[in-house]
């Protein structure tokens, strides 16, 4: 098993700072406003799962998370997106 390591960076911004670069740059807002309801999906998911499913079904998925599976077709999306 190969692993890749990916240099990155976390930032928090300022509630503030987030509005004005939502308004200001378009491509970062497409971008964003794109990433919102995948993310709100995933918070349905992740409760779903914990009142309906057993712990070794959970244990699996969050694998599965962990391991990007089916995340690189959103990605790809979003990186075109990105850069038009």
């Amino acid at each position: 098993m190969h692993r890749i390591w990916v240099e990155c960076v976390i930032t928090r911004l300022e509630k503030t700072t987030m509005i004005a670069t939502v308004h200001n740059e378009p491509k970062f807002s497409e971008l964003f406003m794109s990433y919102l309801p995948t993310w709100n999906s995933r918070i349905e998911e992740d409760l779903i799962d914990q009142l309906f499913n057993s712990s070794e079904k959970r244990l699996a998925r969050l694998l599965l998370l962990l391991a990007n599976f089916g995340k690189e077709r959103w990605e790809n999306s979003a990186r075109k997106r990105w850069r038009r």
